[in-house]
């Protein structure tokens, strides 16, 4: 089972295969949000992880409109990218 945001990432992504799948995951999270033709807006995003700069992908994320208009799920985003770790899950309080 694949979802459409998942194969149009796939299919538009050139160095997908080089990509975690924790910033893969990154990818397909902005997909939902921006449609596979607003994430293919993200030129220095995407020029950075070709190259394999990850850091450089991250702070280009963060000089976007979408950083400053999407809000915590934009930080997180940047965090996953930048670090490569799955975000933590909020702590609940037992019932």
């Amino acid at each position: 089972f694949r979802l459409p945001s998942t194969r149009g990432v796939a299919l538009h992504f050139r160095a997908r295969r080089q990509l975690s799948v924790v910033r893969f995951a990154v990818l397909v999270n902005m997909t939902f949000n921006l449609g596979i033709q607003g994430l293919l807006g993200f030129h220095e995003m995407l020029q950075a992880l070709q190259q394999g700069d990850y850091a450089g992908a991250a702070d280009a994320m963060v000089q976007s409109l979408w950083y400053q208009q999407t809000g915590e799920r934009a930080r997180t985003l940047v965090e996953q990218m930048r670090s490569n770790r799955w975000p933590a899950l909020p702590r609940t309080t037992a019932l």
